[in-house]
């Protein structure tokens, strides 16, 4: 789960630095997912129960986040160098 939500957070954050807008954005983001949930060897409806899930036990949920923001952050600093 952690790295597919963090490859989904790129997906997602890299739709307005290349400026796609409505219909163009949505096919983007829906393409790349699409990838990923089979990367990852999953479902989009999987992926929406796994979400479901950690929005009810946010504990868990921080933790998750924690080791996203490491591994975006470990990304980025991959980058500068």
């Amino acid at each position: 789960m952690i790295s597919l939500l963090t490859e989904v957070l790129l997906v997602e954050g890299s739709v307005t630095p290349m400026l796609l807008e409505g219909d163009s954005a949505t096919q983007y983001v829906l393409n790349n997912y699409e990838y990923l949930f089979k990367k990852y060897n999953t479902t989009n409806k999987d992926f929406k129960e796994s979400t479901s899930y950690y929005v009810q036990h946010p504990k868990q949920l921080e933790k998750i986040y924690e080791k996203v923001i490491e591994n975006l952050s470990k990304m980025q600093s991959e980058i500068k160098n």
